[in-house]
């Protein structure tokens, strides 16, 4: 039996781990992230019959996205935007406070806390929708470059994903 407490732990560590690496260009951030998603897979894999296997394993495949657009970024020399780099603070900032609400919710199972879990992720998933649509209005205006456009549209995709999959673990 998976413990999902300690494997939200684990996601949340790796998310502040991905939003510094995305910060400070370390690429040896990115690497001790994916080592850390490999071990966790092998937890997720040997617990497949816990009922909440699933969406972990979703929310960690999301995750190794979106270290690897990180990668990508850091490796390629790939500038953001102002704009684009402040939308992705705004979303790390608040996957960050997003995985100790879900872990909170995990030890208390407090309902009230499950309902604001649900409208935060709803508030991050529409958060992202519109600066996608931004960012394409960037992008025709030529403000950004299609390389770049890939890798942060891939940022975009993982946060989104790590969102929806966490709030599913809520109930």
């Amino acid at each position: 039996m998976i413990d999902t407490r300690k494997v939200i732990e684990s996601i949340a560590e790796m998310v502040i781990n991905v939003s510094a690496s995305f910060r400070t260009h370390n690429s040896e951030l990115v690497a001790k992230i994916k080592r850390d998603s490999l071990l966790l897979e092998q937890k997720i894999k040997e617990s497949r019959d816990d009922q909440y296997a699933d969406y972990i394993e979703n929310a960690r495949q999301d995750l190794d996205k979106l270290a690897t657009a990180v990668e990508h970024k850091v490796t390629g020399g790939i500038i953001f935007s102002e704009t684009a780099v402040r939308e992705l603070d705004t979303l790390f900032s608040g996957l960050i406070e997003y995985t100790v609400h879900v872990h909170d919710h995990q030890l208390t199972g407090n309902i009230v806390l499950e309902q604001h879990i649900k409208t935060e992720a709803e508030k991050y998933a529409r958060y992202a929708r519109d600066a996608a649509t931004k960012h394409e209005e960037r992008l025709i205006q030529g403000i950004c470059q299609s390389k770049s456009s890939t890798v942060y549209l891939d940022m975009l995709n993982g946060i989104s994903g790590i969102f929806h999959n966490l709030s599913r673990i809520t109930g």
